[in-house]
């Protein structure tokens, strides 16, 4: 089976575990007008924040400033979530719509969609392989050096948004590497275009504003942005024992089967229905990659990996930063 066909067999099963827990999915589908509302609700935030970012000066307007980027890492936050699901073709019914959608959530949040798209569904086919999986490749188990340990551990316990900046330059920036691990000419070649267009599009707005409005307007929310979505991204499959493939032949696992290498937080609902579109609810998400996010909950599947999202930020933040990043439960003996 060709790669291409295998991600569209292994982004498409619903299949359910078994007949105790049969799962609807037919109706749980693309929804123009749901769309709509969260592109225009997504969109209303991030105006009002950059509205709050220029207003004024004084000590009104530095409060204003404040105000205005907490909501625009709020923001940046929904737009990532936005990005996932366009790339997953599930927050509108048309493939143009969602890529549309997705080039722009992809500027925002500093990700280009046709790097996001190609990576992201290999890690739908590999997930719980550490070692095949893209997003989760810099993770295997290593020996770590002093300086490595050190740095890892001060950015962790500081909340520095280490990994959120790693996550984007390794797997959706690093050029070569992007390269070898989408071998197809046509993906390549979209991938580049639209890597070097955002780039410029980029630097076109620091020449046009200035780089120090460009860091007044969202600096500091960016930085907000990234330290928000840390948490949720590495709860979703760090510290939990993975496979390793090393040189054996493997099969990717079915979606039902990835769940015991996943784990789901559980914010308050308006939290994760508002903000999130139940992003957290990774478990369900993998089990039905096809299910829009914001219908993830309506699904009657049990997730046994689900946990209380703050309780579990707590004891995640407490351990060193190179024990969780780069062991397991299995290894560190530590109930994450």
């Amino acid at each position: 089976m060709n790669e291409a066909a295998m991600n569209r067999d292994d982004m498409s099963t619903t299949r359910p575990a078994d007949d105790r827990h049969e799962v609807d999915v037919s109706s749980l589908r693309a929804h123009d007008g749901a769309g709509a509302v969260i592109v225009f609700g997504f969109a209303a935030v991030a105006i009002v924040g950059m509205w709050l970012s220029f207003q004024g000066s004084g000590t009104i307007g530095v409060l204003c400033w404040l105000a205005g980027q907490l909501l625009l890492g709020v923001s940046f936050l929904q737009w990532f979530v936005v990005l996932h699901e366009a790339g997953h073709g599930v927050l509108f019914k048309g493939r143009r719509k969602n890529a549309a959608i997705g080039h722009l959530a992809g500027f925002i949040t500093l990700i280009p969609f046709h790097a996001w798209q190609p990576i992201h569904q290999k890690h739908h086919v590999w997930a719980g392989w550490q070692d095949r999986d893209p997003t989760t490749m810099a993770l295997v188990p290593r020996p770590l050096g002093r300086a490595e340990k050190a740095i890892l551990d001060f950015c962790w316990k500081t909340r520095i948004p280490l990994f959120s900046l790693l996550y984007r330059v390794n797997n959706f920036w690093n050029v070569r590497r992007l390269l070898v691990l989408l071998p197809r000419r046509e993906v390549q070649q979209r991938m580049l275009i639209n890597t070097a267009l955002m780039a410029a599009v980029w630097v076109a707005l620091a020449v046009v504003f200035g780089p120090a409005a460009l860091l007044q307007g969202c600096g500091l929310a960016m930085l907000i942005g990234f330290a928000l979505q840390e948490p949720i991204m590495l709860s979703q499959h760090t510290h939990i024992p993975l496979q390793i493939a090393g040189d054996a032949e493997v099969t990717p696992l079915p979606p039902l089967a990835q769940l015991p290498f996943t784990r789901s937080l559980r914010f308050p609902n308006w939290l994760s229905t508002v903000v999130l579109l139940h992003f957290d609810a990774h478990e369900l998400h993998h089990a039905h990659p096809n299910v829009p996010g914001w219908r993830l909950r309506d699904l009657d599947r049990p997730t046994p990996n689900d946990v209380p999202a703050f309780a579990w930020i707590r004891k995640a933040r407490a351990v060193p930063g190179h024990v969780f990043l780069f062991q397991n439960r299995n290894s560190s003996g530590l109930d994450l």
